[in-house]
């Protein structure tokens, strides 16, 4: 028979699946480390229990404000799961939505409320989009932690994506100025070829560990943010006369690979896409190619 769950106990569930335990009293909340059913864990608990009891310091939100409701948010695993960027990103518009409606409830936020916010940042079609990227997380949370009956985002419709071109693609004279700028040996050449002979995201790229160090680091050996490596990366590349970026040179990778005949399965595993929609794009791109070549070669055959 399994034990009572103490009281002022909780867990959510992280993005691996894996509990994560918390104390809350009130609004604060305290997470606990150590292992479930432990003796560690009860002694945790008790420590979690005497701090989260500990007055807390007025930090100018009223119970009940949209305010608050943003501050418990920032407090959760569903929170700390999402990347620093997005994090840095989504702070910047919470600054904007506290100063604009922050005393608000937040029980009286409503469809149109958010409908309304999305249309006001219209003109920006990627700030709308990241505006209610920021509320549907926020309120998606607070419907799951019981805090609203009604989650105010639910069948708010994405703003449309304008259709563009995406990240310019490096072209093969690209790389070869590139190369010559950048010879075997540099820090800025590894950059390249883990870049293009990998296809792996800027991201991964500057994080992937090889044992227990990186490929790619920075000035003092240490591993780069996926942003500091992008600025160092498009500055390499600027001084090789090529102003793109990482993400330009992982198209090209995959329309290499398209054009040596790799297959979907092939490209969805080396780029890390699912479905067939990008894998398709560059099969579909190489295939049109090799037809206009077999085409203007019967052209001169029949001259």
């Amino acid at each position: 028979m399994s034990r009572p769950r103490p009281p002022y106990l909780s867990y959510e569930r992280n993005r691996l699946g894996t509990p994560v335990w918390y104390v809350r009293v009130g609004g604060k909340r305290v997470r606990i480390r150590e292992a479930y059913g432990t003796p560690e864990f009860d002694s945790a608990y008790q420590a979690a229990l005497t701090q989260a009891r500990q007055p807390q310091p007025a930090t100018g939100a009223t119970a009940g404000s949209l305010q608050w409701l943003i501050d418990q948010y920032r407090d959760t695993s569903a929170w700390q799961n999402l990347s620093k960027a997005t994090r840095r990103q989504r702070d910047n518009i919470f600054k904007g939505i506290i100063t604009a409606a922050g005393n608000q409830p937040y029980a009286k936020i409503t469809k149109a409320a958010i409908e309304s916010g999305r249309e006001r940042r219209s003109s920006t079609p990627h700030q709308a989009r990241h505006f209610l990227d920021t509320m549907r997380g926020l309120f998606r949370w607070a419907y799951r932690a019981q805090h609203i009956k009604h989650d105010p985002t639910a069948g708010v419709e994405s703003p449309t994506r304008g259709k563009t071109e995406g990240f310019k693609p490096w072209t093969e004279e690209d790389v070869s100025a590139y190369e010559k700028r950048w010879p075997v040996g540099t820090p800025q050449r590894v950059w390249l070829d883990v870049l293009l002979y990998t296809g792996l995201r800027r991201g991964d790229a500057a994080t992937g560990p090889c044992g227990d160090l990186t490929f790619i680091v920075g000035v003092k050996g240490r591993p780069l943010t996926k942003e500091s490596f992008g600025n160092a990366f498009a500055e390499a590349a600027r001084l090789a006369g090529v102003k793109k970026s990482c993400h330009g040179l992982r198209k090209i990778a995959a329309t290499r690979c398209a054009e040596n005949d790799g297959t979907l399965p092939q490209m969805n595993a080396i780029f890390g896409w699912s479905g067939s929609r990008m894998a398709l794009h560059y099969i579909e791109a190489a295939n049109r190619k090799k037809m206009a070549a077999d085409a203007m070669a019967k052209l001169e055959r029949g001259a």
